[in-house]
């Protein structure tokens, strides 16, 4: 094998593994243990594989370099995989400066479970909306509140566990 084709290897173990290794731990932090467990297998697998690569032939900077590049290429696809997968749960707080109800009746009425709260800012009323849900729903949820309150300010907040109460969207935010 050519030495460019070996560091190339390298570079794409490196992808699988530390890929794997995001997200095994994305699912360790939202208690999936069967998959982080089982993508804790393949990333060892994997970077056995690659590192024993590296070390059959110090002699090539390009396997090293290939490792490293490999490295800092699979961070970013195992983010890009998290942030496309949608893994956990997030409580969202919105606050509105109007006291419109027009977000929460939307909201209400789109599945989305919405606590409502009034209070005062620093520049006079406003409404604190408070939701919980599954990460995946963020994009609908985002689409509606810059449909209708574009002024809106929002807080996202990952969940570790959540029980009971009421969600209209998604049955069991732990599964």
């Amino acid at each position: 094998m050519s030495v460019y084709l070996g560091a190339l290897l390298i570079f794409c173990l490196r992808i699988g593994d530390v890929s794997a290794a995001t997200l095994r731990v994305i699912f360790l932090v939202n208690g999936r243990r069967l998959p982080a467990t089982c993508l804790a297998f393949c990333e060892s697998a994997i970077w056995v594989i690659a590192i024993s690569n590296v070390f059959k032939h110090l002699d090539h900077w390009q396997n090293m370099l290939g490792y490293a590049m490999g490295y800092a290429a699979g961070t970013l696809c195992g983010i890009t995989l998290d942030q496309f997968i949608g893994i956990g749960t997030v409580v969202v707080r919105i606050i509105l400066r109007d006291g419109s109800l027009e977000l929460r009746d939307t909201l209400a009425a789109e599945g989305f479970g919405v606590t409502a709260f009034e209070g005062v800012g620093v520049s006079g009323p406003v409404q604190e909306l408070i939701l919980v849900l599954p990460r995946r729903k963020r994009h609908k949820l985002l689409r509606h509140v810059k449909e209708i309150a574009p002024g809106a300010f929002m807080t996202f907040e990952n969940v570790a566990a959540s029980h009971g109460g009421y969600a209209r969207i998604g049955r069991d935010h732990n599964k």
